[in-house]
């Protein structure tokens, strides 16, 4: 399991989806891990969870999931976010439906890999700036042995670590063996950090590299789907813009 592609807040966008793994059909992935919001703001729900079964995907639910499946009131959203999910629930098939009520909240994959949404033991916690983020690289470190915590929420990639955090958007980052580490691989599906392209990370356990990357894909043909299917206007245009 040399390379691990690790994805976050999908939002129901295929196109995104579908870019990122065309860009990586040339390598042999290990495994793909994705943490949370495959559905929610977008209009393709049903294809996102179809795509992550076929990949044989080992998923978490995040907030929005939780919401369309009705295990969340929805009551911390704003009117936008609320809006998506009640229309969200008109189109989520049955099988997608049982899909995300089978996902748990939190995954620990093996003893080195812990998957949520927000933050370890807060799955709606947003871990924004650096001294959150080494707070969060503090606590990983103080337990036993190395891992790695794989997040989303924020939209926004990110690593690190107990020596370093920082926004991490298309570079490449070395990790120690013997330290905890935390990561952001950002949106794929609705990017907050200002580009539209769809974000992820690839890890590379042998060589101890993650790679953070954007795909570009058509996001005006998805703004316009937004539309057409009555989602809230705004969650077009923040397509087209990366916010």
């Amino acid at each position: 399991m040399n390379k691990i592609l690790i994805l976050a807040d999908i939002h129901a966008n295929i196109h995104a989806l579908d870019a990122v793994l065309e860009a990586l059909s040339a390598h042999e992935l290990g495994a793909v891990y994705c943490a949370g919001d495959i559905v929610g703001y977008g209009v393709y729900p049903n294809e996102c969870v179809d795509r992550l079964r076929e990949l044989g995907a080992i998923c978490i639910r995040g907030n929005h999931d939780r919401f369309v499946i009705g295990l969340d009131d929805g009551s911390s959203f704003n009117s936008m976010a609320y809006e998506a999910g009640r229309l969200t629930r008109e189109i989520l098939s049955a099988e997608s439906r049982d899909y995300l009520l089978g996902l748990p909240d939190e995954r620990r994959v093996d003893d080195n890999t812990l998957i949520v949404h927000g933050a370890p033991g807060d799955p709606d916690r947003y871990i924004f700036g650096s001294s959150e983020l080494s707070d969060i690289a503090d606590d990983l470190q103080r337990e036993e042995g190395p891992g790695m915590c794989i997040v989303g929420h924020t939209h926004v990639p990110t690593y690190a670590d107990s020596d370093h955090a920082y926004p991490s958007d298309k570079m490449v980052v070395m990790f120690d063996d013997d330290r905890r580490i935390m990561i952001n691989p950002g949106s794929v599906g609705q990017p907050r950090d200002g580009s539209p392209a769809a974000a992820y990370a690839l890890v590379e356990m042998d060589s101890g590299a993650i790679l953070f990357n954007r795909v570009t894909y058509d996001h005006e043909e998805v703004a316009v789907a937004v539309r057409s299917r009555g989602m809230p206007s705004y969650l077009a245009y923040r397509l087209l813009i990366g916010v």
